[in-house]
């Protein structure tokens, strides 16, 4: 089993809910970026910048911010890491089987990559037994970088990649404990 240190930004409602409840619950939405999950940064300022600059689609009013500062012990054989070599590859070639299942589970209405993306990482969840699944972003125009960012990147090919957690199962986070006011 390993350990590691994750941060949730959110409301202080909410967090003060999650830890008298000692869960998580999700919102499902079509377009969450590796499937329907609770999802952490390992990084403590982007967990602060996510209170600060929430997205509306999925449903988060901050009123007062508060960062969840979880642990979350894990089994390294029930993640799948995509910034891991075997593991992108792993998860790709599974792709055509999501694909094929796709196509023949009945009549289509037109989706876009982002709804395709979740749909397929709800898949490979389920398929593989995944309880996290772990992704990197390249994303040059988010707004916690500077608008200079993009053009700088390119000239020298070093783009800051975020990274993701996405949790599927209550039961990883074993500890959990809030951070408000100053310490944010």
């Amino acid at each position: 089993m390993k350990n590691i240190t994750l941060y949730h930004g959110t409301d202080l409602d909410a967090a003060e809910l999650i830890l008298k409840e000692k869960k998580f619950v999700w919102s499902p939405n079509k377009e969450h970026w590796l499937g329907n999950g609770f999802y952490f940064y390992d990084d403590l300022s982007l967990a602060k910048w996510w209170t600060t600059k929430p997205t509306k689609k999925f449903g988060i009013k901050i009123n007062k911010p508060a960062i969840l500062k979880c642990e979350i012990t894990y089994n390294e054989e029930e993640i799948c890491d995509l910034g891991k070599y075997e593991d992108y590859n792993f998860f790709l070639e599974n792709y055509f089987d999501y694909y094929e299942w796709y196509l023949k589970s009945g009549p289509k209405e037109r989706v876009n990559y982002k709804t395709h993306r979740c749909a397929y990482c709800d898949f490979f969840k389920d398929r593989f037994g995944y309880e996290m699944l772990i992704g990197n972003f390249y994303l040059p125009d988010q707004p916690y970088l500077s608008e200079h960012y993009p053009d700088f990147v390119k000239a020298i090919g070093l783009p800051y990649i975020e990274k993701q957690y996405c949790v599927y199962e209550n039961e990883l986070i074993t500890d959990i404990q809030i951070i408000t006011g100053r310490d944010i």
